[in-house]
């Protein structure tokens, strides 16, 4: 890869080419550096506390929306964990690139999960906040665009965000504010 995007006229549009590839910005007329692969730090996993009250267990499950452009909330399920609080947490994410999800045992191939922080309660299991520095992921080439313009521009970096459940775990690559806060629980009801 050479690093440099350039600009391509298409009838009237501009895009950028980036190692063959076309891709569309709102940067009309900017040039766009993307720096060459360096070696990158390895992946840590660091717990995430968005609240300080937090059960030391795992969380069951977790419910996804995202019915606006770029935001999305996620309530992770602690009321279904047996001798916690019937409450969950909400959680909401302003600003997301992207999120993926996977059913516990499966792994994406690109940023697994090596020497993760466990929960107090229960050693056995990983704590279900992480955030992770140096994330695979986002620097797996899949983001260089996305990266590349964010740099130009000056904004916040993406960060790799992942919730683990008992069943399931979603990644998401956020920036931006991200609050949290306690709504009641659905314990006993799976329905919602």
């Amino acid at each position: 890869m050479s690093g440099d995007i350039r600009p391509v006229s298409s009838s009237g549009s501009v895009f950028y080419a980036l190692s063959g590839r076309r891709e569309r910005f709102g940067l009309i007329g900017r040039e766009v550096k993307i720096a060459p692969q360096m070696k990158q730090a390895r992946q840590t996993l660091i717990r995430w506390q968005p609240l300080l009250d937090l059960p030391e267990t795992p969380c069951a499950d977790f419910r996804l929306e995202s019915s606006e452009d770029r935001k999305l909330v996620l309530i992770v399920r602690y009321s279904w964990i047996t001798g916690t609080a019937n409450r969950d947490v909400r959680l909401r994410f302003s600003d997301v690139l992207a999120f993926r999800t996977h059913w516990d045992g499966d792994a994406p191939s690109v940023g697994r999960f090596v020497h993760a922080p466990r929960c107090n309660a229960d050693p056995g299991f990983i704590w279900p906040l992480l955030i992770v520095q140096n994330s695979e992921w986002l620097s797996s080439g899949d983001f260089a665009v996305s990266c590349a313009i964010t740099e130009s521009t000056h904004k916040e970096p993406w960060s790799q965000y992942s919730v683990i459940s008992l069943e399931r775990s979603v990644d998401i690559l956020a920036r931006g504010v991200i609050s949290a806060d306690w709504i009641p629980g659905s314990r006993g009801s799976c329905a919602s």
